[in-house]
């Protein structure tokens, strides 16, 4: 086990998204829900425009996405 004094690039998401989260709330306390409510909005479509363009965004490696037969 390596410890990391520095944010590793593995836990870089965590970071992103405690910031996005705190920014989330700050947004909603101080412009109201339906300003946070378009914020949402306009980043759920970057996903949308980022997966069109480039192709899903792969959550988990194992899952292959249809319904699988049991064996």
């Amino acid at each position: 086990m390596s410890l990391c004094f520095f944010p590793c690039r593995a836990d870089e998401w965590v970071l992103k998204g405690i910031s996005g989260y705190i920014y989330g709330l700050y947004l909603k306390k101080t412009f109201g829900v339906n300003e946070y409510r378009h914020w949402i909005k306009e980043e759920l479509d970057r996903i949308v425009e980022y997966e069109l363009k480039m192709g899903g965004v792969l959550l988990h490696p194992t899952f292959s996405g249809g319904k699988e037969k049991d064996k």
